[in-house]
């Protein structure tokens, strides 16, 4: 009864989020957008765009991205992906780097998505923000 509410809720609250504006702005000329977050059963689907802005001095695009279950104390990591890296010369072009995951639960845990989006010039981190899929 409770992955059926579960399941339900998910779903009006994916309703609700494709009526919203995609885009977030994170610090000026960085933005992430998310493509899609739902689940299908127990499988958790994330997409999200890393975008930074042409005029901005950003030369590199990463996307961190982890799977966790719920356990009674807290989120635990279960898997990590590799991380995805863009690099580029800042030449005044708009610069994307897009990441999807899917990760196949179980019916005994709920589980989730995390992207870590950052942008980097260099080795200095110009915006980082950190986003989380529903949980299935």
């Amino acid at each position: 009864m409770r992955k059926r509410f579960a399941l339900l809720w998910a779903m009006v609250v994916l309703v609700i989020a494709m009526a919203l504006p995609a885009a977030t702005a994170a610090a000026g000329g960085y933005t992430y957008k998310t493509v899609y977050n739902y689940c299908y059963g127990n499988q958790v689907n994330l997409k999200m765009k890393n975008i930074a802005a042409g005029w901005t001095p950003a030369n590199s695009l990463s996307i961190e991205s982890w799977a966790e279950r719920k356990l009674s104390g807290g989120w635990q990591t279960v898997y990590t992906w590799n991380t995805a890296v863009y690099n580029f010369f800042a030449n005044g072009q708009k610069h994307t780097l897009t990441a999807f995951r899917s990760y196949n639960g179980n019916s005994s845990f709920f589980f989730r998505i995390l992207f870590r989006l950052r942008a980097w010039q260099g080795n200095n981190l110009l915006a980082s923000s950190t986003f989380k899929s529903v949980k299935c």
